[in-house]
């Protein structure tokens, strides 16, 4: 009868840290996703920028920052048709940027209000 007891009292035990574990993994928040194209906190970490702290000081006017690659290419693509074709994507801090770059102040200037004429909504930055 000991024996019995034994297997009797183990399979009761298994089936307790079953409903345990089961029980346990429910009460866990799921993990949380960035949205599309955002950086996680755990991509900022892994990403080294190629040359951190190098600036030409030029200016260079903006038409969209990304965390993804192919979203930035997507507007690059849009930006050559609508008559930019100097624009390019550059990458600063982990982030993906197409932006018109190598500019005097006036030369962006000039660049972003023929930009927003055409309906973009563009920012003039140093690089």
């Amino acid at each position: 009868m000991g024996g019995k007891a034994a297997t009797l009292s183990g399979i009761c035990l298994v089936a307790c840290a079953l409903f345990v574990a089961v029980a346990a993994r429910g009460s866990m928040a799921p993990p949380v996703k960035p949205p599309k194209g955002e950086l996680s906190p755990g991509a900022a970490l892994r990403c080294r920028p190629p040359n951190p702290g190098k600036t030409t000081q030029d200016s260079e006017v903006v038409f969209g920052r990304f965390g993804s690659r192919n979203r930035a290419r997507l507007l690059l693509r849009r930006v050559h048709r609508n008559g930019f074709p100097r624009a390019r994507i550059e990458r600063e801090d982990c982030i993906f940027e197409v932006a018109v770059i190598f500019l005097t102040r006036h030369r962006a200037e000039r660049i972003a209000r023929k930009a927003r004429k055409r309906g973009w909504r563009v920012q003039i930055m140093l690089s």
